[in-house]
């Protein structure tokens, strides 16, 4: 379903004020063709394997704003809400996780690492160009410790993606786009599906800080409970909506909506207990054979 209109579907009202992500999880499918196609690979990963690379809050001078950044985005103010939110669900997601922040947000390590990893997270600021979508970018660290970098919409497409299950894009409006027959919306969230992604969480209106971070932990909370994609944003959009009065309106957390597989979850880790526990039989079993075979060379020495 495509979302041409600012109005998510699970956000619709139904008979007594209740709304439609209170019955059911919400999938949108741009294309059908991402029904055919290959997945990443999947079944159980190991604790050490890379899981999660989040990039949080770039940040570069002062001068490096007002001399490099595009009219109008020399505005945006720091996250510090998203610094936040990365280092949280990376402590609630198992697997090996990369969390990089400020200056070490860098555009070099998405392109050189995201395909190394299952879940990519993005928290910093976006525009959504509306008459120009390879205008549209996401705004990271450079390479230098005081620069900028964008990365466009139109260079999402040379970055491996096919091992990538998840991309979160927590910024705003990287959910929209015009809308063109046949394609669906020229988005950001779009272009890392075209990329190879297998789906993308992204936002179709300009979210809150707080309540971007919050909506967040939830989420990853239920992915690390072994929930769908769908279901896991669905809970998580239910938390808000049950929970604190200030937050319940649609507009905190009806902005966020998910792309692409939303049915499958992630792949699970092996718990380092279950290895340890693991190596724990392993050398009980060695022990009792190696006890075994000692009781044996001493009966046949006394023979």
């Amino acid at each position: 379903m495509a979302t041409s209109a600012r109005s998510p579907f699970e956000a619709l009202p139904l008979s007594g004020g209740r709304f439609v992500i209170e019955h059911a999880s919400v999938t949108y499918l741009p294309a059908a063709a991402l029904l055919l196609a290959p997945g990443p690979r999947s079944g159980w990963r190991l604790p050490w394997q890379r899981q999660l690379l989040a990039l949080a809050n770039p940040s570069g001078s002062a001068v490096a704003s007002s001399s490099f950044l595009l009219l109008g985005d020399q505005n945006w103010k720091p996250l510090p809400n998203a610094e936040r939110e990365a280092r949280a669900i990376a402590a609630v997601l198992p697997g090996h996780s990369t969390v990089a922040t400020g200056a070490d947000a860098r555009k070099t390590l998405l392109l050189r690492q995201a395909n190394e990893h299952t879940v990519v997270h993005l928290a910093t600021h976006a525009v959504s160009d509306s008459e120009d979508a390879q205008r549209s970018r996401l705004l990271l660290a450079g390479a230098g410790t005081q620069s900028w970098e964008y990365l466009f919409r139109g260079e999402i497409a040379s970055i491996p993606l096919q091992q990538v299950h998840l991309v979160t894009l927590s910024a705003c409006e990287t959910g929209h786009g015009r809308i063109v027959r046949g394609e669906g919306s020229q988005s950001l969230a779009n272009a890392f599906l075209l990329a190879g992604a297998r789906a993308a969480v992204s936002t179709l209106w300009q979210v809150e800080d707080a309540a971007t971070a919050e909506l967040m932990r939830e989420f990853y909370a239920g992915l690390s409970a072994g929930l769908s994609k769908s279901e896991a944003l669905r809970q998580a959009k239910l938390r808000l909506l049950h929970g604190d009065s200030a937050r319940r309106h649609p507009a905190y957390w009806s902005a966020f909506v998910l792309t692409g597989d939303g049915w499958s979850p992630l792949p699970p880790v092996v718990p380092w207990w279950w290895l340890g526990a693991a190596l724990a039989v392993a050398l009980s079993l060695a022990a009792i054979a190696a006890a075994r075979l000692s009781l044996r060379r001493a009966a046949a020495k006394r023979t």
